[in-house]
């Protein structure tokens, strides 16, 4: 498939998408965007242990859309389990496909190990649901990692940000700290209040 009939394809589809998401953590919204500034200061995300098998570090980024993500994240709102913060960024599949980063294999981590080379367990998540009183399920994020840290350029980003609120902090930090260039090169803003009212 030629690339522009493929990002077409990706335009078309509500269920799909061109771009990988990646959301900070913090145990405030001051804290993950402060975290999310931090990446954006030194242009890069860094590979980190987490849940990660193996023994290398990875980033980590979701392949749903965009519109998917809000939803969750105000699902893990309600139940009060948030996993993530509405702060990130996002970057088209393809750079991340460029530099190594790769879906995730879902499913019993024994048995993959068993399967894979170790150097691939990095790529495992844990997929759980003969148990009928717990369920281990993180397939909804369709999540993809890169086992290095990611240094990008500002042109190569989308920023995703909760709303208004912190659309003006993030502009006002970008003033204040002498980031103007980040305005003027990121591919966009996403405010997620914006999809899901």
């Amino acid at each position: 498939m030629k690339h522009n009939e493929w990002l077409e394809k990706y335009k078309s589809r509500a269920d799909i998408t061109s771009r990988l998401t990646h959301l900070t953590r913090g145990g405030t919204d001051k804290e993950a965007f402060d975290i999310l500034c931090k990446i954006l200061d030194e242009q890069c995300l860094k590979a980190g242990k987490g849940y990660i098998c193996g023994e290398r570090n990875a980033c980590c980024f979701q392949e749903a859309p965009v519109f998917s993500i809000a939803e969750n994240l105000k699902y893990q709102e309600e139940l009060g389990k948030n996993r993530y913060s509405p702060f990130g960024i996002r970057v088209l599949k393809e750079d991340i496909y460029k530099k190594g980063g790769r879906p995730v294999f879902y499913g019993k981590t024994e048995e993959y190990k068993e399967i894979l080379d170790k150097t691939e367990h990095w790529r495992i998540v844990d997929l759980e649901l003969d148990k009928p009183e717990y369920k281990v399920d993180w397939t909804h994020e369709r999540e993809w990692r890169l086992p290095s840290d990611f240094k990008f350029k500002y042109d190569q980003i989308e920023i995703i940000l909760p709303d208004s609120v912190y659309y003006k902090e993030f502009v006002t930090w970008c003033v204040d700290k002498k980031h103007i260039n980040v305005l003027k090169e990121i591919r966009g803003i996403v405010t997620l209040d914006s999809l899901i009212a």
